[in-house]
């Protein structure tokens, strides 16, 4: 399992930690969230997983938008 990372601003910070901790990242441009991965869905078919990273203040700002 590879785990998919956007390079751009505020995901690349994310990049060293995981590859610290032996996982496979792989930097690139996605068109959704700021880490993603294939996992298994029902029936073990193959499903996409995205994840958007916020900090704290980026939380607050979204959700008063």
């Amino acid at each position: 399992m590879t785990i998919f990372v956007d390079y751009r601003r505020g995901s690349v910070e994310l990049i060293a930690p995981l590859q610290r901790l032996g996982l496979p990242v792989e930097k690139t441009t996605l068109d959704f969230g700021d880490l993603a991965w294939q996992g298994r869905g029902e029936q073990g078919e193959p499903i996409d997983i995205g994840v958007e990273f916020k900090k704290l203040p980026e939380l607050a700002q979204s959700l008063r938008t």
